[in-house]
């Protein structure tokens, strides 16, 4: 049987409180479904975007239009 155990890179002890306060807000970036979304949408080609109704210069208020009025 395979087993695959994933473990989060955790800084070191010595690393200092800054870079841990750092490491913090990647994680919760990563993790926030907008950042992938915000990614997603930027990885696609103009066509694909436009095929959705979006542009290349609108990803982020597309993104976050529900909590920006821009």
């Amino acid at each position: 049987m395979a087993s695959i155990e994933m473990n989060a890179a955790q800084p070191k002890a010595h690393s200092g409180i800054f870079a841990k306060i750092a490491s913090v807000f990647v994680s919760l970036t990563e993790n926030n479904a907008r950042a992938r979304k915000l990614a997603y949408l930027s990885s696609l080609t103009d066509e694909q975007l436009a095929s959705k109704g979006i542009k290349r210069d609108e990803i982020a208020q597309h993104v976050f239009r529900d909590v920006l009025y821009i």
